[in-house]
């Protein structure tokens, strides 16, 4: 991974580490996004800096030992490793490095890396973590940062009235994104199309390490088939080490069920037991999960209050890599496993379609990349011109009943404008678009009390030649 993508990030935590007070904040942000890259480029360029990454593997004993041992390599202090493992705990180590920061003249960084597998249940880990830190912040010399990827980790020890570590933030959270599209297109895949890489960002979600499986010199077709359909691929494991965060194995089975019934198109509670067989409070149990992980959005039509009550709502899942695994790696992962050479990419997928379209896939996948694009902060500046959105103090959501649905609406208060917004990823002779466009203006929906007037937009992945019609295109999403 090169610089330019992370250069902000590295900006930001340097600032935080330079201050004269004691730091300690969080660095989250998605399995493979680049977090430990980041940090890892910081403690070594950055004096005194101590960085240690958890393992999952490990046993809490060898957690201990291991850390001792990279410990001692750091201050040159052997003492620790010549006690005998049976005794050996955090509260033994939190009490050398406390001391080694009180004499020491300069700053100590401290970065523990995958903290969820470093704090592991029972270790005793965060509780003589908050024990040192309420010691260290009197010196002003300690800076601490724990980083994750488990969204479980931070809800479980920091988000709430009653965790360990509620309180202990000098900074706020810094979360590391995924790369922009634009970014995707500058620094992965300059020769390839607006709509190629659009698809490429369907798959990837803009983590660097998919990208980093794509090779941008072959053509589209083969660069995909061969990252995601050959035998060697990473992305058919990936899902259990994605859920891994946050379920244990046979938790992780039960999962993967209800996110295969949720889909790309996304489920009410109703239609995944029905798929699924899975009783009801099981059912509601793991979605509160998911949703409190992150990994699915609750989304209710555009109109009907919320208020905790979840009766109307569907389950989304967010991920875009997850979206993909369960829609198009889960049901050829036999032949896959298989497969060292055949397109099955293009065979199973592109043979009766045009302009690279999946059918079932990219369509609702299309409709996640905008609504992801208006909620990113680096990259909305294009679409939000075209939509006329002057800030981010809007709302958006989908609309459906029993007879209708509108792909997104986007309300405004400021400018009492409801936007509705028609998605289709392909615009070529078998598509109407002036038809859809008449059929999305005959559309009824309840704009909020108050609004002025409505809107119609419709966004397509290709150009549309008649210019009567609003369009924004593909490439306005770069």
């Amino acid at each position: 991974m090169s610089d330019f993508n992370r250069s902000n990030e590295t900006k930001i935590i340097l600032e935080r580490l330079k201050t004269r007070r004691a730091s300690f904040f969080y660095v989250r942000g998605r399995r493979r996004v680049g977090k430990s890259w980041v940090l890892k480029k910081i403690s070594k360029s950055l004096p005194n800096t101590f960085y240690y990454m958890g393992a999952q593997d490990l046993t809490e004993a060898n957690s201990i030992m291991n850390f001792i041992s990279e410990w001692e390599a750091f201050t040159q202090e052997i003492d620790l490793s010549r006690l005998k493992a049976s005794v050996l705990n955090w509260k033994i180590v939190f009490n050398k490095i406390t001391s080694y920061v009180e004499k020491n003249k300069r700053n100590t960084v401290l970065i523990f890396d995958e903290i969820q597998w470093i704090a592991k249940e029972g270790s005793g880990f965060i509780g003589k973590l908050k024990e040192a830190w309420l010691e260290l912040e009197q010196s002003k010399k300690a800076k601490i940062i724990i980083c994750g990827s488990s969204n479980k980790f931070f809800q479980q020890h920091t988000g709430g009235e009653e965790t360990t570590l509620r309180g202990m933030r000098t900074h706020s959270d810094l979360n590391i994104q995924p790369l922009s599209m634009s970014q995707c297109k500058k620094e992965f895949f300059k020769k390839w199309s607006f709509g190629e890489i659009t698809l490429a960002y369907m798959m990837t979600g803009g983590v660097p390490y998919y990208l980093n499986q794509i090779d941008p010199n072959k053509s589209f077709v083969t660069a995909i088939n061969d990252a995601f359909f050959l035998k060697d691929t990473i992305f058919i494991d990936e899902v259990d080490e994605v859920l891994r965060l946050e379920f244990n194995k046979q938790g992780i089975k039960t999962v993967k069920t209800i996110l295969a019934a949720i889909g790309t198109f996304g489920a009410n509670q109703s239609t995944i037991i029905k798929k699924t067989k899975i009783s009801d409070s099981t059912v509601s149990e793991v979605l509160l999960k998911l949703d409190d992980y992150d990994i699915i959005e609750t989304q209710f039509p555009a109109g009907v209050a919320q208020k905790g009550n979840r009766n109307g709502a569907k389950y989304v899942i967010k991920d875009f890599y997850l979206n993909t695994y369960f829609s198009l790696i889960a049901s050829l992962s036999s032949k896959i496993r298989k497969n060292s050479n055949s397109l099955l990419f293009s065979n199973e997928y592109l043979k009766k379609s045009s302009s690279n379209y999946i059918e079932n896939y990219t369509g609702p996948m299309f409709e996640k990349i905008i609504r992801y694009v208006l909620h990113s902060k680096s990259m909305k500046e294009n679409i939000f011109k075209k939509l006329d959105l002057r800030d981010e103090s809007f709302e958006v959501t989908q609309y459906w009943d029993t007879d209708q649905q509108i792909d997104l609406v986007i309300n405004h208060p400021k400018d009492r404008t409801s936007r509705a917004l028609e998605i289709k990823w392909i615009n070529d002779t078998r598509m109407d678009l002036n038809q859809i466009f008449t059929d999305l203006e005959d559309k009824d929906y309840p704009v909020p009390k108050n609004f002025s007037r409505k809107n119609y937009l419709a966004i397509s992945a290709e150009k549309n030649l008649n210019k009567n019609i609003p369009v924004i295109l593909i490439g306005d999403l770069f």
